[in-house]
């Protein structure tokens, strides 16, 4: 090692620039016993040394790098005798520069293959000037076919610097179609996917053509911001570039997430389609608002609980209308639940919404502002609340309240009993009362038994239903099934906890129409 320094020294010192530059070519092609660093320390500083005309001078150590090659990548309609150039940041050493003489296996350190570079075509090196090396395929290319270029890590420059790693095509280019001058035809129409208030996803459906495979179709995504007229012909959308161009020219891809859009907003888009001889079609294009800006904030709810008609089984709660800021109030929903232990147990939101069974009095209903509880208990306490949602989910929790239902309630309604009994036809009775009242239970709120006999007294001395019991709140009923003949009938008025007037007034009518002995009805 310290041998071979030695005579690199001595050929820096002594201006031998030439045959230090053929001694080094040696040790790299020839003498593969001399490990990476003796190589590296040579090529890389006794060289710099060299060339600097200074033996103590150092120059930190760089990698080669390729500027730029052509064709470029992706680009299409390429000649099939092009010529390649390589341009490096470095004049390469020529005698590092290999090349298959025909097609075959990948393995010089140019090369020129499919995409996989399982194969390879055969090369001839035109220049090799300043720092572009030119090479040409000893044979045309195949049309409408795609090839990468690789340059392998073996390159080296005149100074010794070599590529930090192989250089290949991400892409590679596509040779042109020979005589292709069809456009291809678009696959339908554009359709949009995860629509938010800052971005979405456009799709189109694959185009064919009568030339290039489809999977070699590149595509192309614009947008307007202010109308479809601006990007409707193919020399607008393809003028297009900055934040419009959502999509530059890229093979096989039918979708394209677009972002950085302003809620509720509308966007024009639309997509070109290129085939391999350059020739371009347009889909329609289409516009897409985006959401607004997410409802984030709960509503406001309206005035406190409170409590109506409190008997001693049911109570009405009601609750003041609440508000939102995009949410109208006709379409704000409402809960109301129910603990019968403590207001504890439901003065959140979550553990108001967790109510279910007979504590959940009334489930989300829009714009509904008061509700009756039944089925409750005399002289008991119960604690309620009720929870507001928007349109967008987020809920408020009103305050619970709590209120105690009314004493058992054990008065009798008054009333003065049936006050007509008229014959209605076809063996049937129309009976007729005044409504009764009661000291708890509102008129509206009392139902009515009815007994009937072709006896007189029956109806008094032993009552029982058997003409039924009326809905609440009515002054009259209808009793059919019956056949021709005279009816007593008695009436009696019934309360919500059960009680029933007294004072039985029996009165008697005729039906007609149905002679029997089976009843009409």
């Amino acid at each position: 090692m310290n041998s071979v320094l030695k005579y690199y020294n001595w050929l820096c010192r002594s201006n031998k620039k030439l045959v230090f530059l053929s001694s080094l070519f040696w040790l790299m092609t020839c003498a593969p016993s001399l490990d990476q660093s003796t190589l590296d320390m040579v090529s890389q500083l006794q060289f710099l040394q060299c060339s600097a005309g200074q033996a103590t001078a150092c120059r930190t150590k760089a990698s080669l790098s390729i500027v730029s090659i052509e064709p470029q990548d992706k680009a299409i309609q390429v000649s099939v005798d092009v010529s390649i150039r390589i341009s490096f940041s470095e004049k390469i050493l020529s005698e590092s520069i290999t090349m298959q003489s025909s097609s075959g296996a990948c393995t010089q350190s140019i090369q020129l293959g499919d995409s996989g570079f399982e194969n390879c075509v055969g090369l001839n090196l035109i220049s090799n000037t300043d720092q572009t090396i030119t090479v040409k395929p000893i044979a045309s290319l195949d049309i409408n076919r795609i090839y990468k270029v690789k340059v392998k890590s073996t390159v080296f420059s005149v100074s010794g610097l070599k590529l930090a790693t192989d250089y290949v095509h991400e892409t590679g280019f596509q040779t042109a179609v020979i005589g292709d001058s069809t456009p291809p035809i678009t696959g339908g129409t554009l359709s949009f996917s995860g629509v938010t208030a800052t971005g979405l996803t456009v799709n189109w459906p694959v185009s064919v053509d009568n030339a290039t495979e489809a999977a070699n179709l590149q595509y192309k995504l614009v947008k307007d911001d202010t109308s479809i007229s601006n990007i409707n012909t193919i020399a607008l959308a393809n003028s297009k570039s900055g934040t419009d161009l959502i999509l530059d020219w890229t093979n096989n891809v039918l979708s394209q997430s677009v972002g950085s859009l302003s809620a509720s907003t509308n966007y024009s888009f639309t997509v070109l389609v290129r085939d391999s001889s350059g020739n371009i079609s347009q889909y329609t294009p289409a516009a897409q608002t985006t959401s607004a800006v997410p409802d984030t904030t709960a509503p406001t709810t309206g005035t406190a609980i409170s409590f109506n008609s409190v008997l001693p089984t049911k109570i009405t709660v009601q609750w003041g209308a609440g508000t939102d800021a995009i949410t109208l109030a006709s379409g704000l929903e409402y809960k109301l639940v129910k603990d019968n232990v403590s207001s504890s147990n439901i003065n959140t939101i979550a553990l108001a919404n967790a109510k279910i069974g007979s504590d959940l009095l009334m489930d989300w209903s829009a714009n509904v502002l008061s509700k009756t509880a039944t089925g409750l208990v005399a002289s008991t306490t119960y604690h309620f609340a009720v929870l507001i949602r928007d349109a967008a989910g987020n809920m408020n929790l009103y305050s619970p309240s709590s209120q105690m239902t009314a004493v058992p309630d054990v008065i009798a309604p008054l009333f003065l009993g049936v006050t007509a009994v008229n014959d209605a036809g076809t063996g049937s009775l129309t009976i007729l009362w005044t409504q009764g009242t009661d000291l708890v239970s509102a008129q509206a709120d009392l139902v009515y038994e009815i007994c009937y006999s072709t006896t007189i007294g029956v109806c008094t001395g032993g009552f029982t239903a058997n003409g039924g019991t009326t809905s609440a709140g009515v002054s009259g009923w209808i009793i059919t099934g019956l056949i021709d003949g005279t009816y007593y009938v008695v009436v009696r008025c019934k309360d919500e906890s059960g009680n029933i007037s007294t004072g039985l007034v029996e009165m008697s009518g005729i039906t007609s129409g149905c002679p029997g002995p089976a009843s009409c009805s």
